[in-house]
């Protein structure tokens, strides 16, 4: 039970972490910081628990990973909402110049 409930702390403060980058990206009005390809795999590792936990009627399963689907897709509507912002465009093509200069297409 003990071991049970150190794991959902846990996996609730995983699935937080990403407020702070939230926070930033709000900020600075560009997606800089926010890497899409985590925000996704968080999205579908917490959705998949989450539907495991309905499966199997686990509220243990259920609270956390609902919480970390909920703020996935609060990431994702937020990476949408600042996608196309001036701030990041001209942060993409920071990148696009540091890696042709790395010699990476």
């Amino acid at each position: 039970m003990i071991l049970g409930a150190a794991a959902d702390v846990l996996n609730i403060l995983m699935y937080a972490g990403p407020l702070t980058i939230m926070s930033t990206v709000i900020r600075t009005k560009s997606i800089e910081y926010m890497p899409l390809a985590l925000t996704l795999g968080t999205t579908f590792c917490s959705t998949a628990w989450l539907g495991y936990g309905f499966c199997v009627s686990d509220v243990a399963i259920l609270i956390p990973n609902a919480g970390g689907a909920f703020l996935s897709l609060c990431q994702i509507v937020l990476y949408c909402c600042y996608c196309n912002t001036l701030e990041s465009r001209r942060a993409i093509e920071k990148v696009r110049g540091w890696m042709k200069s790395q010699g990476n297409s």
